[in-house]
């Protein structure tokens, strides 16, 4: 395990190309990305956590199989780089939002961070949004949320979807 993190502590595009491609043809090495990225292990874990979401097309079984186990780990990340990984893995795939209250509590408190990337923010709104599709008396809960979140980002883009999500909300 100790080399194959070794792996995912280079940073670039074609490292990250060749890994991507090695999950895609590798069931084995899937499960290894996905317990490294489970792990807390910055940066390595964050690194393959993106891999992970790029694998997700073939994987989406898999992953949602273990998604107890991402709902159990997210609130454990220090870095809301592999957070946001995971959230985005977590919006594409179907769950039960009766196990979600930790991982809301996450993406609330990261919305509320400014420091926060934008993207991070987007991703935990894009959350919010599924739960609430799923659980409807949280739409209210989560639009106000949302709404405070538009006047403090740092793009433009962040508020054009935010008020996207806000109207799919509202529907």
């Amino acid at each position: 395990m100790k080399d194959l993190k070794e792996e995912f502590k280079i940073a670039n595009k074609a490292q990250n190309d060749r890994l991507v491609a090695k999950i895609l043809t590798d069931k084995d090495f899937f499960y290894k990305t996905f317990e490294i990225a489970l792990s807390l292990d910055y940066p390595v874990a964050w690194r393959a956590s993106w891999c992970l979401h790029k694998g997700l097309p073939k994987y989406k079984k898999e992953i949602t199989a273990n998604v107890d186990c991402i709902l159990k780990a997210i609130p454990t990340f220090t870095h809301h780089g592999q957070i946001g990984s995971f959230i985005r893995i977590l919006k594409s795939i179907d769950f039960d939002p009766k196990n979600t209250g930790e991982v809301i509590d996450c993406c609330l408190k990261l919305m509320k961070e400014e420091k926060i990337p934008d993207y991070v923010k987007f991703y935990s709104m894009e959350f919010l949004v599924k739960v609430a599709h799923k659980v409807p008396e949280l739409k209210n809960e989560f639009t106000c949320l949302i709404e405070d979140v538009i006047p403090n980002g740092k793009t433009y883009m962040i508020t054009v979807k935010a008020r996207k999500l806000l109207k799919e909300l509202r529907t």
